[in-house]
């Protein structure tokens, strides 16, 4: 896993004191960095696509997910490069254990129904929603914060309720990094593709190898990945690993060549050529121009 430092945000930077919930509408950029937090967490990807680094795992993320973070896992989100011409606009609702223990009071949770396990320890929660259920959600959460009329706090936790009620139902429980998400016949061919190449993309991988493991044609597999993000398999491969290489290249202080050697290139000419081709710079100016 890559050691890096984690900061931890504290809860007194976003909540009043009369209330323990916080609701806004961001935009995410490189700036902030990998963090943790003393309250909880659920963030929704109302707009554009990029990447969420959590827990020492990274996931491609685009409109629609829905992660729920507890205390001290750490994350951060990125998009998909410095220069992308659509933002990543992630929806935050954070919450602290009093707000948890009014919910609690409120509706109480079942033993066993996963929601308190997670809750009080340190499994987070990934989902993507089916029909806009989330989106309705946050929008109304996100304004009836933004212009607190007469009763406002009542109806955020009306929202809350929903909001926690809706997810702990849907979403798959995640811990470390050996809890991968598997691949299952539930998924869609595409997503069960990114999954495997997420996973494996630093090992020698290739499009048969993919497409034996999700049980498609090597043919169907790369029409499903042209249709989803408009590049061939090598392509999206190259994508990853470049990915990975910036991610590195801006989080610690390895060097360059154990850089290349983790995202997935020991022939270190044809990383830097590939790196240059892909960014417009070489990895130690992009290292130089994100300090």
């Amino acid at each position: 896993m890559v050691q890096q430092a984690v900061f931890v945000t504290r809860g007194e930077q976003f909540f009043d004191k009369s209330f323990p919930i916080y609701v806004n509408r961001v935009a995410e950029s490189f700036h902030l960095g990998v963090h943790s937090h003393d309250f909880y967490e659920i963030c929704y990807v109302g707009e554009g696509s990029g990447f969420h680094f959590i827990g020492g795992q990274c996931f491609p993320v685009r409109k629609g997910d829905v992660t729920f973070i507890p205390i001290g896992v750490s994350h951060v989100f990125r998009p998909e490069s410095p220069t992308a011409k659509t933002k990543l606009i992630v929806y935050n609702c954070l919450f602290t254990q009093e707000a948890v223990s009014h919910m609690q009071n409120i509706l109480p949770w079942e033993p066993g129904s996963g929601m308190l396990d997670s809750m009080n320890g340190d499994s987070w929660l990934r989902h993507r929603e089916e029909r806009d259920e989330f989106e309705r959600i946050f929008s109304f959460l996100h304004q009836a914060f933004s212009a607190k009329k007469p009763g406002w706090q009542l109806i955020v936790y009306g929202g809350m309720l929903q909001l926690n009620g809706l997810l702990f139902h849907t979403a798959r429980p995640m811990t470390n990094p050996a809890s991968l998400p598997t691949l299952s016949a539930g998924n869609e061919p595409f997503d069960q593709a990114l999954i495997m190449m997420e996973r494996d993309f630093a090992h020698p991988l290739t499009a048969s190898m993919v497409a034996s493991a999700i049980k498609v044609s090597e043919r169907h597999l790369s029409r499903l990945i042209k249709a989803r993000t408009g590049m061939t398999f090598v392509g999206l491969l190259q994508h990853l690993r470049i990915r990975e290489a910036c991610f590195l290249l801006r989080e610690t202080t390895f060097k360059v060549s154990d850089i290349a050697s983790r995202a997935g290139y020991q022939d270190m000419k044809f990383f830097n050529r590939l790196f240059k081709s892909k960014t417009g710079v070489t990895p130690r100016q992009y290292r130089d121009s994100t300090c």
